[in-house]
Parts: structure tokens; C-alpha cells; sequence
């Protein structure tokens, strides 16, 4: 049989065998299998022979039409697109498939609004989820993960490690114990110090173990299913502390922006954790330059672009006390907030807040 005259669903799947990490291997099973849907309900040849840039046009548009989310369609399109560049550079395959004329979806969302669902905790919500006591075995293995993360703003894959003690120890000049390791992602090197709270929670289970999630297997099914149910009992505990405020986020389904709330626990994960370490070490006046060292990030744009939230109060905050700062001027001067305006303006943002709650009944 000619090589283009394969079957291109077929050929992907062995590009997956023979190139693709194992633990990536599922989303791009995934992928395959979702384009395979798409060649046979749109009655297409499925043939190396019969793929081009019309051909992914046409499935990206058949995604859209289904609603996905826009994260969604790019992970099933950069899949496509990866498998037939190896089919493409298989010195067996050859495939030639040509797709320069295909232009990838775009995300529409500014950084604000991409940025939008991902909410950091404040303090007081942590120490209010730390401080639980109605919750079960599970939900309290859960909750000493989820805090241990936000003290240490590790991502999940890397916190078998520290429970482990598979880390190297060194003392500062001060005597101060600070201890590094290589994060699983990047490869980086992480440098950290351990809070006395998550010092107190590692020591609690570096004796017996998780009893609930098996983050420790070698099994990556095992992990990814741990992971899935770890994320679903933090929900649980987030409930459980009352973290039930409506939330706004902008979300992108095909190519339009959608506003759409949900329920501040329904909203937090493992990752959850990470952007809270951020947020929280930047606002209590640690340098980005510095907060980098615990995450081992190699810059400070990740922060800003990804992981950093502000508001536009706190940036507006920020934007007044610089001009605060402005002296010898008779134009550029900032009014001080007496007790009488400061009353004007709590009411007038009272009376905003009560009109835009009638507005919404």
C-alpha cells in the first residue's frame, strides 16, 4: 500500500508510540480520537493522502460549531498539528502533508481577561481553610496538601519531593535552613524555605504517608487519577470555609467571549495554590526578583503575564500613591481624602453597588 494512502488516524496513533512522552500520551490519544469523529461524521477520507490546510480548517470550524472552549480547540489543533510534523519527518512515513496555508484559532481575550478565572486566595481565606475542623480524613489530607502548596507555591508534581525529603539542605550565612531541588516541569532549580506551618504539615505526613491521594506512585494513571480526585476534595474544603462568593470570569467558546459566574470554591484547584503564593508573596512586598527563586521561573514574565493578579483598585491604588510622590507641582497634585469626602465617596459607592444589584434582580 502507498504511504499516502495510509490511514492518517492510524499513522498518528504510532506517532504517538514513538515520539510523544507517556505522560502526554492520553491527551494526544484524545486529539486523534476527536478528529477521527470528525472525518466520519463529515464523511472525509481518512487517508495521509486527503490532510490539508483546507481539510484542518475544516475541523478547527467543526470544533467551533460544538462550543469547545477556546483552550480546548488550540490543545486538539496543536496535537494535529505536531502529529503530522513527525509523520512529515519520518524517514519511513514521508508523508509530505502540506498545512502552510492554515492559520492557527486565536484567543481573543485580553490578559485580564484570560487571567480572569484564576483567582488567588487572600490570607484570611487561608487561614480560615487551615483552620477547619468539620472535615473528614480525606478532606483534611486535602486541605494540608492544598495549604502546604500555597506556602511553598510548588506545582503538585513537585510536592512528592518535599513529603519525601528528596531535596538538598543548606544553611545561609545566617544559619537560616533553606533547601533546593530540580522541579519535574522545566528542570529548573527551586530554592525555598520552608514556613513553620508547612514544616509542621510535611513532618505530619513524612511518617505515614497520604492515605488518600497516591501522588507518590510511579503510575501515572494512579497520579493523574489522585490528582482529579485531590482537586474535586479541595473544592469540598473550599465549601466547607464558606468560599462560596459569586465569580465573574471571561471565558472564549469557538471565537466569542462569553461572561460567565461561577461559585469562588467550584473555581479552586491545585494550581489554585501556585497563583496564590504568587499574588501574595508580590503584595506583601517580596521582589519579583526574588519570588522567582521559589518557583524557578527563569524570569519575571511569567508573573506578570500569568500568574500576578491585580485589580483595578489596587492598581489605581498604586497609580495615586506615585502621584502622591510628585512634588513642586500646582497641576499634578492629589487631593488628601478629608473625612467628609472620604464619607461621599463610601456612599457613592454604596449607591452604585445597590442600583447595579437591582439591575441584575
Amino acid at each position: 500500500m502507498s504511504t499516502l494512502k495510509r490511514k492518517a488516524t492510524n499513522v498518528f496513533l504510532e506517532m504517538i508510540e514513538k515520539n510523544i512522552d507517556e505522560k502526554s500520551q492520553s491527551l494526544y490519544r484524545s486529539s486523534v480520537n476527536k478528529f477521527k469523529q470528525f472525518l466520519q461524521e463529515k464523511e472525509k477520507t481518512d487517508t495521509l493522502a486527503s490532510i490539508n490546510s483546507d481539510l484542518l480548517d475544516e475541523f478547527i470550524e467543526y470544533l467551533i460549531r460544538a462550543k469547545l472552549q477556546f483552550k480546548t480547540i488550540h490543545n486538539y489543533e496543536g496535537a494535529i498539528i505536531t502529529l503530522i510534523r513527525y509523520a512529515n519527518n519520518d524517514k519511513r512515513i514521508k508523508a509530505k502533508i502540506n498545512i502552510s496555508t492554515h492559520k492557527r484559532i486565536e484567543d481573543h481575550r485580553s490578559r485580564d481577561q484570560r487571567k480572569s478565572k484564576q483567582v488567588p486566595l487572600t490570607e484570611e481565606q487561608l487561614n480560615t481553610i487551615y483552620k477547619l475542623t468539620n472535615l473528614t480524613p480525606k478532606e483534611e489530607e486535602a486541605r494540608d496538601l492544598f495549604i502546604s502548596q500555597c506556602l511553598l507555591g510548588q506545582r503538585i508534581s513537585d510536592m512528592p519531593k518535599i513529603f519525601k525529603g528528596d531535596y538538598t539542605i543548606q544553611l545561609t550565612k545566617d544559619g537560616t535552613e533553606i533547601i533546593s531541588f530540580c522541579v519535574q516541569k522545566t528542570g529548573e532549580e527551586a530554592t525555598l524555605y520552608l514556613f513553620p506551618a508547612a514544616k509542621k504539615i510535611i513532618e505530619k505526613y513524612r511518617g505515614q504517608g497520604f492515605r488518600y491521594f497516591d501522588l507518590f506512585s510511579s503510575d501515572e494513571k494512579t497520579i493523574r487519577y489522585a490528582r482529579n480526585q485531590l482537586n474535586t476534595t479541595i473544592k469540598s474544603v473550599c465549601k466547607k470555609a464558606n468560599l462560596d462568593t459569586e465569580q465573574n470570569y471571561t471565558a472564549q467558546i469557538g471565537t466569542k467571549l462569553v461572561v460567565q459566574r461561577q461559585k469562588l470554591y467550584a473555581m479552586i484547584h491545585t494550581q489554585t495554590a501556585r497563583h496564590t503564593f504568587i499574588t501574595l508573596m508580590c503584595k506583601l512586598g517580596v521582589p519579583k526578583e526574588n519570588v522567582i527563586i521559589a518557583t524557578a521561573h527563569t524570569d519575571t514574565k511569567m508573573i506578570d503575564n500569568v500568574y500576578l493578579h491585580e485589580t483595578v483598585c489596587e492598581r489605581g491604588q498604586r497609580l495615586v500613591e506615585s502621584y502622591r510622590e510628585i512634588k513642586q507641582s500646582h497641576f499634578f497634585v492629589v487631593e488628601s481624602q478629608t473625612q467628609e469626602s472620604l464619607k461621599h465617596s463610601i456612599i457613592k459607592k454604596l449607591t452604585h453597588w445597590i442600583v447595579s444589584l437591582v439591575k441584575k434582580r
